[in-house]
C-alpha cells in the first residue's frame, strides 16, 4: 500500500488557497446599492463639509468686538436660515437672525443663543457677551476636499457610505461580488423544520455557510442537500460551474459514502487533502473545471470552523482585502494540556475583567459534532502544533466568532 503524505500545515493549505483564487474586477456602483460591497479603491472628497462656516444653533449672527458690554440693542438687518443664505455684508452694531446650518453672514464671527436676547420688531438686545468663533462650525470642520474619505478593501456600510454620499459621490468604484455555491451533501440530510425519520437529521451545513458567506460580501448560490451518490455530486458540480467558488461540505473522508473526495481524486483536480488541524483534518482543496473548490468535512463544527478560516481567507482574497486579519490574543483562565501534531481550534467563552483584560476559557467538550458549543462560543483558541502544556494566565492567540 501506498504510505499517505504527510498532513499538510494550516499556514500551507491557506497559502495555496490564497494564490488559487483571483481577485475579482471592479465595478462602478451608486451609493445606494452599495452596502455590503468592498472598495476597489480610495475614495477621497469631492467637496468640503461644512462646505462654508455655518451656525450651530438658532439664534444672532454678531461680530464680537461690536459687543464689549452687554446687554446692548442691534438692528437685525435680515435671516440666513439652510438653503437659503444672507448675501449681505453685517455692519456695526448689526445682527442677523440665523438658524442651525444656515451659512454665517460675511462680517460676524459668533452665534448669540436665541435665549440670551430680547427680540423688539427689528431690535434685538443681546443680554450675553459672545466669544469669537462661538457656536460656529468652521468650513471643512468635518472634511475637506482631497481629505481620505474611505480606503480600498473597506466593507462598506450605512455610516461610511453616507459619509461618502455627503463628501460628493454618487457611484463607488467596488470588486464584483464573488458567486460561491454550495453543494451540502448527505443521504441523512433533511431540510430545517422537516421531521427527521430514524437515520436522517437536519441539514445545518448550508444555513450556516449561506449566512457567512453573505456576511462576508459575496453571493451565496445555496444548491441544497445532495445525496452521496456520483450522478447527484456531478449535476450538483455541473450546476456550480458559473460561480467563482465552490463550498462542499460532507463526503471528504475517507469511507465508502465520502463522494466529494473520491470525486475530486478521479478527476485530476485535486491539489491537497487532509490537514494538520482540529477539528477539520479532512479538508479538501482542488479545482472543478478551474473553478476553484474547498470539499469542508460534514461535522457541523468541522465546518463551521474550517468555513471561517479557510472559505473566508478565499473570500478576502477576491474581494481585494486581507486574506489573514491578525488573530487577538487572551489570557487562559483554565490551564490546558500539551497539543499534538495538530493545530487545534479550542471553543471557548471569552470576556473582558473590569481591569480591561481579556480572558479565554475553553469548553471542557471538544467534539466536532457539538454545534451548541460552537453556537455558544465567543472564540477559538488557537493552539499550534505540538504546542507544550499552558498554565492559567497563558497568553494565548485566539479567533474571535462573530456574531
Amino acid at each position: 500500500m501506498t504510505p499517505r503524505p504527510p498532513l499538510l500545515s494550516v499556514d500551507d493549505a491557506l497559502d495555496q488557497i490564497i494564490k488559487a483564487v483571483s481577485t475579482m474586477p471592479s465595478e462602478r456602483i451608486a451609493v445606494e446599492a452599495a452596502l455590503g460591497h468592498v472598495l476597489a479603491a480610495d475614495i477621497n472628497a469631492n467637496l468640503s463639509h461644512p462646505p462654508a462656516d455655518v451656525s450651530a444653533m438658532d439664534g444672532y449672527a454678531v461680530h464680537s468686538s461690536h459687543l464689549s458690554s452687554t446687554p446692548k440693542k442691534l438692528t437685525v438687518i435680515g435671516e440666513s436660515a439652510a438653503g437659503h443664505p444672507f448675501n449681505g455684508v453685517l455692519g456695526a452694531d448689526q445682527a442677523v437672525r440665523i438658524f442651525t446650518g444656515a451659512y454665517v453672514p460675511q462680517g460676524a464671527d459668533a452665534i448669540v443663543l436665541q435665549e440670551d436676547t430680547n427680540r423688539d420688531g427689528d431690535v434685538v438686545t443681546i443680554l450675553e457677551q459672545p466669544k469669537p468663533e462661538q457656536f460656529i462650525r468652521k468650513a471643512g470642520q468635518d472634511f475637506s476636499h482631497g481629505d481620505l474619505i474611505a480606503s480600498k478593501g473597506a466593507t462598506l456600510d450605512a455610516r461610511r457610505l453616507a459619509l461618502i454620499a455627503s463628501s460628493g459621490h454618487g457611484t463607488v468604484p467596488t470588486h464584483c461580488k464573488p458567486v460561491v455555491a454550495i453543494i451540502s451533501t448527505g443521504d441523512e440530510l433533511v431540510r430545517p423544520g422537516s421531521t427527521p425519520k430514524d437515520g436522517q437529521i437536519v441539514s445545518s451545513n448550508d444555513l450556516f455557510l449561506t449566512h457567512l458567506i453573505t456576511s462576508l460580501g459575496a453571493t451565496a448560490m445555496n444548491l441544497g442537500q445532495m445525496a452521496d451518490q456520483d450522478d447527484a455530486l456531478t449535476k450538483a458540480f455541473d450546476q456550480a460551474k458559473s460561480a467563482d467558488l465552490i463550498v462542499t461540505s460532507g463526503g471528504a473522508s475517507v469511507g465508502n459514502h465520502d463522494g466529494v473526495a473520491r470525486h475530486m481524486n478521479e478527476s485530476g483536480g485535486l491539489a491537497f487533502w487532509r490537514i494538520a488541524m482540529r477539528p477539520g483534518k479532512p479538508l479538501i482543496f482542488g479545482q472543478i473545471d478551474q473553478t476553484p473548490m474547498l470539499g469542508l468535512p460534514g461535522n457541523p463544527v468541522s465546518t463551521g470552523v474550517c468555513a471561517m478560516i479557510f472559505v473566508a481567507a478565499a473570500i478576502r482574497k477576491m474581494l481585494g482585502q486581507d486574506p489573514l486579519p491578525k488573530p487577538s490574543h487572551a489570557k487562559l483562565l483554565a490551564p490546558l494540556g500539551e497539543n499534538d501534531r495538530r493545530q487545534d481550534y479550542l471553543r471557548a467563552r471569552i470576556h473582558v475583567d473590569d481591569q480591561g483584560q481579556t480572558w479565554a476559557e475553553a469548553f471542557n467538550k471538544q467534539d466536532s459534532g457539538m454545534l451548541k458549543t460552537f453556537a455558544d462560543a465567543d472564540g477559538l483558541i488557537i493552539r499550534p502544533p505540538h504546542a507544550p502544556p499552558a498554565e492559567a494566565g497563558t497568553p494565548v492567540p485566539v479567533l474571535l466568532l462573530p456574531r
